[in-house]
């Protein structure tokens, strides 16, 4: 028991996981298959790896009978899912990777970080966490996946856990969840964007995720994050607030053309903002029942990764906010998290 204990601290402080948000569900550290190379073929669930290598990860591939390669590489896995809670979400779990991967769940892409050669920036220092969309999930039989690597010199390869699938719990205290695909453009400086405004010529970003990771690597500076969502008749009458998780480093928000809140002022060390939970009260009269919604978030980031990097990301109901705050604190014990009821 001891070890164990010792082995989840370890793990809560290296990978910086919000331990209390997450809930692993299926362990995947040990053997995977794996071959040296390149094929698009390799995503499939129906490719044969039967005669592939295996190594184990996590750990580097220079240590396991490939020192000295650089260059693309996939791993892939099977396995079967336990039952889980229906509308829960689920979160594969990568821990680092060096230098850059895509990542397929059953034969569909669910992620990527870095960029391989030509346009190479490496995603080494970025901890990786991609959200499976539930309509992939097998429950009944085998789900598989497959990561296409690339390292540009010394080391490669899913380096340092934990991997697995985790629950991830303050997801299930969002009345509804926003994470996934936001309009996005870097602007340096420029007004916010009004409702009406044509963003179609504007990228997809994940949300949540550092916009480093994503093609903009190295980019200190201004952008804008834009939404349209649907409000649910349901949800009136309550008291919703935007739930913006975590934001490197401060934002300004508006709710259909109003704003409703900004993040400049710190309670903490001015060099950690990104620690700081980001939430903002919805004014009920600015809410469109039965109706879309737009979000405009815009972001300036000083230094380091940069955007809205971490969640949760959704509409939650006020009694659900000082659960939201306990989760995403990040001054709590490690105690606390180890032995939360």
């Amino acid at each position: 028991m001891k070890r164990l204990t010792c082995i989840i601290i370890f793990s809560i402080l290296f990978l910086g996981l919000r331990a209390d948000n997450y809930s692993e569900i299926v362990n995947l550290e040990g053997r995977w298959k794996f071959s040296a190379g390149d094929n698009p073929a390799w995503s499939s669930p129906a490719f044969d790896d039967s005669d592939w290598d295996e190594i184990r990860v996590p750990r580097t591939w220079e240590s396991q009978g490939y020192q000295g390669y650089d260059g693309f590489a996939w791993y892939r896995k099977s396995f079967s899912l336990p039952p889980v809670p229906e509308n829960e979400k689920i979160v594969f779990i990568l821990g680092s990777i060096d230098d850059t991967d895509e990542v397929y769940f059953n034969g569909e892409k669910i992620g990527s970080t870095g960029h391989p050669f030509p346009d190479f920036y490496t995603g080494y220092t970025h901890q990786r966490r991609y959200v499976i969309p539930g309509d992939l999930l097998i429950p009944d039989g085998k789900n598989q996946i497959s990561v296409r690597v690339y390292d540009a010199y010394l080391d490669g390869g899913i380096i340092d856990g934990p991997v697995g699938l985790f629950l991830d719990k303050s997801a299930g205290l969002l009345e509804l969840d926003l994470s996934g695909d936001w309009r996005f453009k870097v602007i340096g400086s420029h007004p916010f964007a009004a409702e009406g405004t044509d963003n179609s010529g504007w990228k997809s970003i994940k949300v949540p995720s550092d916009w480093e990771s994503q093609g903009y690597y190295n980019y200190d500076g201004k952008a804008v994050y834009m939404l349209n969502f649907y409000m649910p008749v349901k949800l009136k009458g309550e008291k919703l607030y935007l739930i913006l998780g975590r934001i490197d480093d401060i934002e300004q928000v508006q709710f259909n053309d109003q704003t409703i809140g900004s993040f400049t002022n710190f309670t903490r060390d001015p060099n950690k903002a990104y620690d700081e939970f980001r939430y903002y009260a919805l004014p009920g009269d600015l809410i469109k029942f039965g109706n879309s919604n737009h979000i405009i978030v815009m972001v300036e980031d000083h230094r380091g990764p940069g955007g809205i990097i971490e969640g949760p990301v959704g509409i939650a109901c006020e009694a659900n906010i000082d659960k939201l705050k306990s989760y995403n604190d990040p001054d709590r014990s490690i105690w606390d998290y180890l032995f939360d009821d």
